[in-house]
Parts: C-alpha cells; structure tokens; sequence
C-alpha cells in the first residue's frame, strides 16, 4: 500500500464505512501510521481480517465518487498537499518516540494533486549535535569509510567514539551518512582536540547557522531545544518564568526586541524615560543571548535573574506609566538575601500576615455588619419622611428604562465582545424569528398529568397558589406601576402587534375575555439559529401568587453523584420535547391573570384572514373590550417551570414505574448490577428526560417507551431524540461512604408553608372604621413566608459508626493559634482538605467527612459564595447624604456642623411669564414652504399611476440609491445579454433557476468574485421566486471564491501616508486622512461634509466640551447609508487631539472662501485617491494599505489599545449590530503587519505627535530611506 493513500475501512462492531489517510508505514507486517476524519493519529493494522484491526479495506483514488449501500463517514473538508505533509511529520514524530528512530526505508509518497515525492524529502531536518557511538545508531546505518588523502599526517587521534558522520547541505536527500573509518587508515588532523567525553553541558544549545553562513537562530527555533532544568542549589526564589515567557513570545510572533517595541507603545511610558532605556537593554541582551549566543536560557540562573527584572518593570508600569511602584520587588526578584540585611524567617513573616489578614476581615465584616443595619434603620424613617431642607420639592431620581432594566436582568457573560448574538439576550421583536409551535392541535390539559398534590394546587389556584386577601391587599397597597414591559414594536396596538396575536392564534396560545384580571406584558429574547423565544412578563401576576414550593431537579449536582459499579458501564438516552410550554394548556380562569393589551377585531380579522368564533361570541354577548389571554402555560409565570417539570415527572413515572428518579436533595443511585444496584434511572429537567442504563437495550427501549407516551396528538412529531453510550465512572465499595456519603446536610431543612391571613382581621375589632386608618390598612405588606423546619424523616449518622474503638489516629494538624471554636473546627476541615489533596492516592475517590458544627458544614456544602452586586435606586438627598458620610469632617465647631442649612423654596419664587407666539404669519410660512416641496416634487416625478401601469413607484425607486439601482440593472442587463445569446428560456421558474445557475458558473470561471452572484440575486429578487440551485450555486461561489474583508489600517502607516502628503504640499488631504480614521467614517459621507457641518466646542462652562460633525443634516435631505439623519461624529479622540483646532481653522478658512455653501475639502474623490496612492507606492505598503476605506477601522486601534469600550467603539462606527463590527476587529493579522512594516513606525509616530506642527507650516521632514521614494511617486517633487 503506497503512502498518502486514501483507504476506507469497515469495522465488525459498527454500520459505516470510515476514511483512514495511510501517512508511514508502522513497525510490523500490514501496520501503518494512519490519520482519522476527527484528526486521531495511529497505528493500524491495514492487512483485512485483523483481530485489532479493520475487517475490509479498499484504496480509494481521489476525486472519484463512489457508490455505497452503507454512509462513509468522510473528511470534512478536501486532503490537500500541505495537510498531507504535515500529519506525516506528525506520524514521523510518533514513530520516533514509539520505535526510538526514524523511518530506515524511505519510499515514494503520493498526493492528492497525483505529484509524488519522496518521504526523506518531507521529513524534518536534522542538525548534527555531536559525534555518537556505533552500537546506539539503528541496525545498518553504519558502513565503512574510505582512506584519508596522503600527506596528511599519521598522528593517532584520540577520540572515544567509533564513528563519524559526513553532512550534506541538502534537503531533497537523505541528510547524512554515518561511516566508520578503517583502524590502520590515517586520520586527518582535526581542528578541535576531544579532552574527555562527559555529559551534555545543559547551558548550552547547537549552534545553527544561517543562509549567510552566521551564527544565528530565531526565538522560534531555540524554544524547541530550550529545557528547564531544576537545580537543587537555583539561586532565585519562586516560580522559573524564562521558558513560559520565550513560549508567550513564539506565540505572538515576537522576539525580545519585538516585544519591547510593542510594550512601549501600550504601556504609555515616556520615550525618555529610564526604564525605557533599561528594559531596552535588558531585552536586548536577552535577544543576543537566545539568537547569537545560543544559550538554554531556561536553564540559567542570569537569563531568569535579567527575565524577573523585565517583567518588573512592566509590573510596576502597570496602569502607572507616570509614576511606577516597586513594591513587589523582592518578591519578583526571587533574591533570597534581604534588602536591609535583616535575616527573617520566610515562615514566620506568612504567619505574621496570615494572623493580620484574618484580624483585618474579622473587623472589616463586623463594620459592614453595623452599616448595615444602621441604613436599614435609616431607609424605614426616611421612605415615609418628607424631605427637607435642600432636597424639598425635589422628584427622586429617574430610574433606568424598562429596556435597559431588562438588558441588565437577561445580560450573559460573553467571552468575546465582537462575538455572535449569546442565548437569552433581549432583542427587537421581529415576526419572522419568532419561535412558535405553528404545527400543533389543541394542547393537552396541563392537570391532566400533574401529579395529586400539583393537581389539586392548579385546580383550586385561588386558595393554593395566590395569595390571601390580607397578602394581596397589601401587594396592591404598594402597587404595580412599572412592572409591565411591552416590547415596543408591540406597544400602541398598531397592525405589529395585531399580526403578533393573530400568529399566537395561528399556534393556539390564546383565548379571548372580556374580564382581564391582569395585564401582562411580552418580549422576546434570542435563542439559537437567530431565532427568538416569547417571554411573558408576568411580574405583576407574579406579585399575586405564592413563591412556587423548591422544584427538585436532576441539576449538575444530581450528574455529579451519580456512581457506578467497578467494571460496569452507563447508558444514556436523551429526549427533548420541542416548544414543551406551548403545548399544556390551562384554565380559562388562571389565563385571564395573564391577558395582553386590547384589541381592535377589525385590525384583528385582516391580519389574521378571519374572525375567531371566540371574538365573535364575545362581541355578540358583551360591549366590553375584548383582550387575548394565555391558553397555555406562560413563560414567565413563576409556576410555570415547577408545574411543567413535575408534569414531564409525572408522565415518566407513569411509564416507568420501576425507574429510580435522579434528582436533588436525594441520595443518588449506584448503577450495577449487583444486589443493591440500580439498573433503570431517569433523570428529568424541565422539557428534557435522560434514561440512565447498565444496559444499552434496556435504555433504549426505556426511551422508546416514553417518546410513545409523549406521541399524544398536539406533540406529534415533535421529539429530538439523542442517543449516546459511554463509561461513566466508578466507585469504590465501602459501604459506609455510600450510606452516609449520599445524603446532604442541606438536604435536612425546608420551608414550611406561609400562613393564611385572616382578611381584614383588624376591621373585625371594636375600632371605628370611619375614624381608626388601621382598619382600612392591610396586616401584611405582602406574602407571609413560612419558617425554616427539620426534616422528620431526615437519616442520622448512626451511632455505632461513632464509637471511639472503631477509630484510629493516622493523621492531625496542629491549631497554632487562639481561636474561637467555630473558627478552630472551620480549620480543621481545611486541613483535611489540604491533606486529601496532597495525597494522591485519594484523587479519584470521595471520602466523607464528619463534622459537629452544623454551620461549618453547611458553609461547606453550599460551595459557592453569595452574589455580592447590589443594585439600588437612591433618591438625590439619599446620595448627597451618602457622600457626604464619605467626606472627611469639616474643621467647624459642632454647633455649626450640626445646624441646617434650608433653601429657598421654588413655590415663593416669582416665575416669568412666558409669552405665547401668535403670529399667523408663521402658519403662513410654513404653508408655503410645504406647498414649494409639493410643487419641486411634482415638476421632478410627475403626477400619475406608475404601479397600476407595472412601473416602479417614486417611493420604490427611492428604497435603494441611485448608484446602486442602476449597478442592478447593469448585472440584470448582462445576464438577459447572456441569455439572448445563448437562446436560453426564462419564461418559467425552473428555467430561470437553470439560466441563472449557467450564469453564475460562467461569471466564477471568467474570474469573477461572488459579490456579482449576490447583486444578481439581489437585483431580481422581486416577488416569491424559489431557485434552488442557483442558490446552492451561490453557497458553492462563495467557498471557492471568499472574499476578503478589508484589513484594519495601521495607526503608524495612517501617520506615514499624512506625513508624505503634507510633504507634497497636500496638507487639506493629510488632515482629512486623519479626520476619516479618528472618527471611522466612511470615504464618501466625510467629502459629502459642508463647512457648516463642523461645530466648534462650547466655552460656556455648562456647554458641550467637544467639537461634533455633523453627518447627513436632515435640512439638505440627505440620509446616511443607514437611512439615518442628522448622525453626530464626536472629535474626542486623545491619540488625534490637534484635529479640533486645525478642523475650526480649516472651516473658518473655508467659510470665508465660499460662504455658508461651502464643502468641507476642495479635493475629489479621484484627487485624494490619486494621491493617497502615490504615498501608498512611496512606502512601499500596498500589501496593507489597499483602499482609503481602511480609514473606517480605527476602531481596531482603540480596542487594541483599551482607548474606548465595545459599546463606545459601536455607537462611534454607527453599527447598529456587533456583526457589522466584527470584521474590523483583527488582531492577529494587525499585529502581523506591524511587524512586517515596523520601519515606519518611528515616522509614523513622530508625525503623529507633531501633525499641528507639520501642517501649519506645510512641511515634514522625511527619513532618509524615503526621500528618493517619494520624489519618484510624486513625479519631481524635491525634498
């Protein structure tokens, strides 16, 4: 079998065919190295009817299709020649390790492309260490030598080894030969006299050379010879950091030089300060050390000393650069020898700060503890205090949106900030991604499958699940404002929101009523596969019903104690019931608690098609508005969860009654198949079941069994089944850890129900209702929870397991200080910790620990600390108190700090009188000026039926600009050419598909991108057309031909390009290069700007501080590419903060030249494009500064630098989703291309810093390297 072969394999145990890419031949007869689909690389047996191999193997040529009566499982994407090569030197090197050698037969290798090549010429490259000796080389690798020429001696050279290795140059052939010379030929004097043989000297590397013959090696090529080695005597303190640094530094593509260029420019550090130069120097000398020098610095004790002073320099810079701290230098440093010359046991200091620290949090907690309660004293009093003094008259501050709320509320924690949309996220409603159960019957009765007790609780919900009277009463007292949230496409009861119940009624999630008992908001937040999830926002209805009892789930922590038998293994089998709370209905009574907004049945019956039968009942009985409630269980009730988890609990006990349920707050099962074991579990959460197993027969069947239960009428269809087998664990077989180990302490205590008020218990005294407030007020302020109680049936730790004589001392720890016993016993668990971890033979086992302090344990068990953000809203006088709390006291005496200051009231202030205009002759002039629009409207387009004649409409043409209509037709234009010429029929839909699909071949073999394809598409996609292989033709153009977005634009090549251009004498050009790139706007909007656009910074001290632009003011009619008007671009950039004042001088000069009309730049498009690429020649970085278009990537700038946040960096590009600005984020290829051009970087910073200068005196001076450059691109101009 010839190498790089394709093969498929069929294995007896499985159904499909699997690809196996045969990369070296193994170590024994038929064995070979070979590389799956999923990237798994070993040995196989490819010889057919192998015990440990596959049954039947075929070679399959690549290219060609074959026909199987059973699925191949195939490589994802095409085997190319580069892939090949490197899962050979992948395969090469396991050999190596497997066989202590590489391959001995070197053999013909053949590609996909069908070029062969041989295997000796991909392997990796071998460099000489030393002389070796004979009987350690691989079997036939040694042969004779020849004689040495004459005359060159006959002195006998002493060496200890029996072979000697000739080198070649090349790498198309084997590199080297290992001869052994004769014992009476004469040897050839040599160069280097051999002392004695010994050990490798480990602070040393080979030495490499170069093209040019120098000693010389790459940061890349020494880390993989660097080796850390462990010196008992090592003379720095703390962790070795050389090796894990010189990796960082591979990764980033950077050398020490390199990496010190690049912490200059982040840090913030002056040029001229000292540590520049020291950290220069010290990365420098580490550079010569690893390249020059070629020593192992891992292994050096002066490479990590001058490494730990680096990095102390950048620790101490740190967020400083202005004033560095080195307070951890010792620390960094590692020197054992104190500063001071002091000798202080290292022990003994830990112990001291432990003590102090511990002492420090006890104060801290007990002085949190007193604030607390002291503004919890404070907010009672002042909630019903009127406000006084300067506070008087005042509103409270206005709280956040109900949007932004919600946004909080719903937030997720990303990874990346330019990632995609994340689960759970508000958006904007958007009718076609709303997720509903269109398909579905009538939903199934939710009581029907509850259990007794959760039954009885949603037939009687009045008295079982809401609150009493007394509790609603004092709900109400407080009231319900702002807490309804209505997505605002649906707010007002437009057609929007019509069309949105008319589809709840299309998927039979509503009813009608015209006794609304509660109304109840919606919004959607985001699901996978762009999709969104209705959210019901209940937390008014939620207000009136009891917090629903703790739901037992089967949650991580039921995964977690899950154990199985030595030597058995764990099943599994997963359903998932698709839109599972859609699909149970509830009571027509509970439903009106969960009522929308009205509606109109007009708007209702043209959105929908027809009028419901239960609208127009309700419209022939009552005069009443008519408002859609919840049929169905809605997300968003707080019940909602619990009843339909214990719903789907209910269903699978039924089915499976003899089935274990997993769940928490339960002592988990012990799967086996012995006596006690467990052999059918069900692990159930919410809409999902997980069928647990010893057997995968049983499990499946298990599954099957209740994926029928589930098959009623209305989820038909519905369930996305998964099946998976794997070993899951074991345990070990003391009975006493599974007994005793299986329960939780937490698992001992509940929650009583809450106590049923007496309604208006006070009224029924002997008080006056007319006179005594206490009888009209409620006795409660809400629901009335009940108490914690014990668990009756909660088991105990037996009390023969606790007797002294079954107990050995093996271990202790020591108490080193005074303590109070809770903290002593809190200790002592942590020690055991401590000593568990340490002891590897306990890794793998659960041990139990016993404890006499409930609190300590239960601290423990809980695992996790509370969440501590807390988030308040404070009226103005509560913020200015608590500032002033934080304000050091002022040096007056007592009486005057503790006297009142009060300010005059507004009510006694005389108001002026506004006077009201009432001039008609500005009705008047606003008349005419819309008559003059009608009548400009008129002359231009013409009054007549264009629609009802087939012609595009005004407001049609207007949809898209101009440009990009007439760049539509022109492709719409070539493709009628096409078929014209070759007498291709359109006429039908499939005929179409089949013109547009020789078409788009035609346009990708002419070399076209597939953006034709797209505005093709886009230009004829009018109507309804289904053309599916055009656009499967489109998916194809698309991966053979990407297009690549545009690269971020350097900040020091953007400062190179406006220093040439300023040298040109093109310094109007240089200052809107910089303008384009600080404010990321687009070439075209920023040389649409007039001079009046550029608003100066307000000197009013209350002003704006900032100069603004002006994009597509609404008064000139002219909308941005978004269809957006009057957008603001804010010159606040710090990098770029001359542009505000040459922008006012700039449009001062411009004004008084041509007056209030006058554009922005006297340049065209064609003019700064010509010129910009004059610049872009000159410095030779067309492969970086490919359009002026790059400009509009600032944005990668400020993110690399931290200069603004993701959310500023969007609302300055204008992008209204992260997608949009995504592309502009790319790191990798920036820093890339930095180093690749770093030459400029000097000059591109320096004109940076110096623009202001630059441009007003019209000159710049330029590097030597570039003034003949640029006075060839600039056609003669001479510096």
């Amino acid at each position: 079998m010839r190498l790089g072969s394709l093969v498929r394999v069929w294995y007896t145990d499985d159904d499909v065919w699997h690809e196996r890419l045969v990369l070296l031949r193994g170590g024994g007869k038929d064995e070979y190295w070979v590389v799956t689909p999923d990237q798994d690389l070993y040995e196989e047996n490819l010889g057919g009817d192998a015990e440990d191999g596959p049954q039947r193997v075929r070679v399959v040529p690549y290219g060609t299709r074959t026909r199987y009566t059973r699925p191949v499982y195939k490589f994802k994407e095409e085997v190319t020649a580069e892939f090949l090569e490197e899962k050979i030197l992948q395969a090469w090197r396991e050999h190596e390790s497997a066989y202590g050698g590489p391959p001995l037969d070197d053999e013909v290798v053949v590609f996909p492309d069908g070029s062969n090549r041989s295997l000796f010429a991909i392997g990796p490259r071998r460099r000489l260490r030393r002389k070796s000796h004979a009987e350690q080389l691989p079997r036939g690798a040694a042969a004779q030598g020849d004689a040495a020429p004459a005359g060159h001696g006959h002195e006998k050279l002493e060496s200890d080894f029996d072979s000697w290795v000739v080198v070649y140059s090349t790498r198309e052939s084997l590199l080297g030969t290992q001869v052994s010379p004769s014992q009476d030929v004469p040897l050839v004097r040599p160069r280097v006299h051999v002392e004695s043989k010994g050990e490798r000297d480990v602070r040393v590397l080979p030495v490499l050379f170069d093209t040019a013959e120098e000693r010389w090696r790459t940061l890349s090529e020494a880390l993989p010879d660097f080796e850390e080695v462990d010196f008992e005597d090592f003379p720095l303190q703390g962790p070795r950091t050389m090796y894990r640094d010189a990796r960082q530094l591979r990764r980033l593509g950077m050398s020490f030089v390199q990496h010190h260029e690049s912490w200059l420019k982040k840090s913030g550090v002056r040029v001229a300060d000292r540590s520049v130069f020291e950290h220069a120097s010290l990365c420098r000398v580490l550079d010569y050390m690893a390249s020059y020098d070629q020593l192992n610095l891992p292994a050096l004790a002066s490479a990590e000393a001058l490494n730990r002073r680096r990095s102390l320099i950048e620790v101490a810079h740190q967020g400083r650069p202005e004033a560095p701290s080195y307070e951890a230098a010792e620390e960094i440093m590692g020197i054992r020898e104190s500063v001071d010359g002091s000798v202080v046991d290292p022990a003994l200091t830990q112990h001291a700060a432990r003590r102090q620290a511990a002492k420090a949090e006890v104060m801290k907690q007990t002085r949190l503890a007193a604030e607390e309660r002291k503004h919890l004293r404070q907010r009672g009093d002042e909630e019903e205090r009127p406000p006084k003094g300067g506070g008087k008259n005042k509103d409270k501050t206005k709280g956040i949106s109900p949007q932004a709320a919600l946004r909080q509320l719903l937030a997720k924690k990303a990874g990346s900030s330019y990632g995609d949309v994340l689960p759970g996220q508000i958006a904007s409603y958007v009718r076609e991604r709303l997720s509903l159960p269109r398909d579905q019957l009538e939903p199934v009765s939710l009581d029907e499958l509850l259990p007794e007790v959760e039954g009885r609780q949603l037939r009687d919900f009045r008295s079982e699940m809401m609150l009493s009277d007394e509790e609603i009463a004092g709900v109400l007292e407080k009231g319900l404002e702002n807490d309804r949230y209505m997505d605002p496409q649906l707010e007002g009861g437009g057609k929007k929101y019509h069309s949105f119940i008319a589809d709840l009624v299309r998927s039979k999630l509503v009813d009608f009523t015209v006794r609304p008992r509660v109304q109840v908001g919606a919004f959607v937040v985001t699901k996978k596969g762009e999709k969104q999830r209705l959210i019901v926002d209940a937390r008014r209805t939620n207000k009136l019903f009891r917090t629903p009892p703790s739901t037992q789930l089967g949650s991580m922590d039921s995964w977690a104690r899950i154990e199985c038998e030595s030597g058995s293994e764990l099943f599994m089998a997963q359903e998932d019931v698709r839109d599972y709370f859609y699909r149970l209905r509830i009571d027509k009574e509970l439903g009106e608690y969960f009522c929308f907004p009205k509606i109109d049945p007009v708007l209702l019956k043209e959105q929908l098609g027809y009028m419901p039968d239960a609208v127009i009942k309700l419209l022939d009985d009552s005069q009443a508005d008519i408002h859609p409630h919840m049929s169905v269980l809605p997300m968003g009730f707080s019940w909602a969860f619990h009843l339909a988890h214990m719903a789907h609990a209910e269903l699978s006990t039924r089915t499976l009654p003899t089935a274990r349920v997993v769940q928490d707050r339960r002592p988990a099962p012990m799967m086996g198949n012995s006596v006690d074991g467990c052999r059918q579990a069900v692990l159930i959460y919410a809409d999902n079941c997980n069928h647990l197993g010893i057997d995968r027969d049983s499990v499946l069947n298990d599954q099957r069994a209740t994926s029928t239960r589930l098959f009623w009428l209305a989820v038909g269809g519905v369930l996305c089944v998964k099946n998976t087998a794997m070993a899951f664990g074991y345990s070990g077989n003391r009975a006493v850890q599974v007994r005793i180990g299986a329960e939780d302490e937490r698992w001992r205590f509940y929650r009583t129900p809450g106590s049923k008020v007496a309604p208006r218990a006070m009224a029924l005294r002997s008080m006056d209702v007319f006179e005594d407030v206490e009888t009209v007020l409620p006795a409660a302020e809400g629901e009335v929870f009940g108490d914690v109680a014990v668990a009756e049936n909660f088991p105990e730790v037996p009390p023969e397991l606790l007797d002294q004589e079954e107990w050995r001392l093996l271990w202790r720890a020591p108490f080193q200080r005074k303590e109070p016993v809770h903290l002593l016993e809190c200790r002592s668990i942590l020690a055991t910790m401590k000593h568990i971890t340490r002891d590897s033979r306990g890794h793998g086992k659960r041990v139990l620990v016993l404890n006499d302090n409930m609190g300590v344990v239960l601290a423990l068990m809980k695992g996790r600390p509370p969440p501590k953000r807390k988030v308040e809203v404070l009226t103005l006088e509560e913020v200015r108190k608590a500032n002033q709390r934080c304000r050091s006291p002022h040096p007056l005496d007592e009486e005057e700090r503790t006297t009142r200051s009060r300010s005059r009231s507004r009510l006694r202030e005389r108001q002026a009188r506004v006077a009201v205009p009432t001039d008609l002759r500005a009705v008047l002039k606003a008349q005419e000026k819309w008559r003059n629009r009608a009548r400009a409207r008129e002359r231009k387009y013409g009054k007549k039926m264009r629609a009802s004649l087939g012609l595009k409409t005004v407001l049609e043409l207007g949809s898209v600009k101009e440009t990009t209509r007439k760049d539509y037709e022109k492709k719409l234009n070539l493709f009628y050419d096409f078929v014209a010429f070759h007498e291709l029929p359109i006429g039908k839909e499939n005929d179409l598909d089949v013109a547009l699909s020789d078409y788009a071949d035609f346009l990708y073999l002419s070399g076209e991108d597939s953006n034709s394809g797209q505005k093709l598409q886009e230009g004829a996609g009018e109507g309804s057309l289904r053309l599916p292989r055009f656009k499967r033709s489109l998916k194809g153009w698309r991966r053979l031909a990407p297009v690549q977005t545009r690269l971020p634009m350097i900040e020091f090549v953007k400062g190179a390009i406006s220093g040439l251009l300023i040298w040109a004498g093109k310094r109007d050009m240089a200052l809107y290069n910089e303008t384009t790139f600080s404010t990321y706007l687009r070439p075209g909007e920023a040389l649409r700007l007039k001079a009046a656009d550029f608003i100066g910074r307000s000197h009013n001290p209350q002003g704006y501080r900032h100069a603004i632009l002006v994009l597509a003011p609404f008064e000139r009619g002219e909308s941005s590419k978004a269809g957006i008007y009057d957008e603001v671009s804010i010159l606040d950039d710090e990098r770029a903060s001359f542009l505000p004042q040459l922008l006012e001088d700039h449009v001062r000069e411009r004004l008084r030249q041509d007056g209030e009309t006058a554009n922005m730049w006297t340049f065209s498009a064609k003019e700064f494009l010509t010129s910009w690429r004059k610049a872009v020649k000159a410095l030779s970085v067309d492969d970086c500064a490919i359009s002026p278009y790059q400009n509009r990537h600032g944005a990668s700038r400020d993110h690399l630098l931290k200069l603004r946040t993701v959310a500023s960096i969007q609302r300055r590009g204008r992008w209204a989703v992260d997608s949009s600005a995504r592309i502009y984020d790319k790191p990798g290829r920036l820093q890339q291309m930095v180093s690749r051009h770093a030459k400029w970087a000097d000059f591109g910073e320096r004109v940076r810093l110096n623009f202001l200068a630059y441009y007003r005196s019209g000159t710049c001076p330029l590097p030597q390297v570039l003034r003949a450059k640029a006075s060839q691109a600039f056609a003669g101009k001479t510096s």
